[in-house]
Parts: structure tokens; sequence; C-alpha cells
């Protein structure tokens, strides 16, 4: 049997970063170091329920918090509300029901990220079917 060898004629090359004394030094700038003070930030208002229908988005008391200048939802999106990779079928702003948790139901934009808070947003919770007895047990 015969043994790998390493062959030690071959270049060797060393490569190093270019950044690497700034980072170590604390010098070079990051994205979060470059924001603008006239920045706006903005803050997605996300569903915390699995299944729901939308009854009713409120934004009237969260326009009138210091900093915030407008809230976004699905009747401020011009056009068709809808977004994919490849197929344009889910909802950029969830307007009647949401799918799953997480699902984007509004946008705030603010001057901080602490004045990007959105109070008065209702959903009614449907029944999640979770497994195969649950409908004829449940009368769903």
């Amino acid at each position: 049997m015969q043994e790998a060898t390493l062959d030690r004629r071959q270049p060797r090359i060393e490569l190093s970063r270019t950044d690497t004394l700034e980072k170590v030094t604390g010098k070079i700038k990051y994205t979060t170091d470059m924001i603008e003070q006239e920045a706006l930030y903005l803050r997605f208002v996300r569903s915390s329920l699995p299944h729901a229908i939308i009854k009713h988005v409120d934004v009237s008391q969260a326009v009138k918090i210091d900093g915030v200048e407008r809230v976004l939802t699905a009747k401020d999106v011009p056009g068709a509300n809808e977004v994919g990779f490849f197929i344009q079928d889910q909802p950029l702003f969830c307007d009647s029901k949401v799918r799953f948790v997480g699902d984007a139901i509004a946008m705030v934009v603010a001057d901080s990220p602490e004045a990007a808070g959105l109070t008065g947003l209702w959903c009614f919770a449907r029944l999640i079917v979770s497994d195969t007895h649950m409908p004829i047990n449940n009368d769903c």
C-alpha cells in the first residue's frame, strides 16, 4: 500500500484579509454605523396568530404617537397586493385573513425604533384543526 504524500513543490499562497487591521482596532464602519440622522425606521407588524380573520386594522392611535410618520396597510398598496418569488400569490400585507404566525399586516414608518409601535390591531382567531378527530369532536 502506497502512502499519500504532500507535494511540497507547490507554491504556497498566503491570503490575508484587507480589512483585518480596521476590524480589530474598531476603525471599520459597519452598516449600522452609517445611519443618517434623518433616517426613518421601518417595523413590520406581524401576526401572532397562526390562522385568523382580520376584522379591522385600526391605525388611528398609532399615527398619533410622536415620531410615527406613517402606517402602511393593504389599503395603501397601489395595484395588486401580491408578492412571491416565482408566482405572485401571497399578499404583501394581509387584509382579510392571516395564514401563519409572522404574516405581515402593516408597516410602521417612524423616526426612531421606539416610536415604531402599533396598537389597535384586532383579529378574530379561527379554530386550528391539528388532528383528524378534531372536526368530529368540535363541530367544525
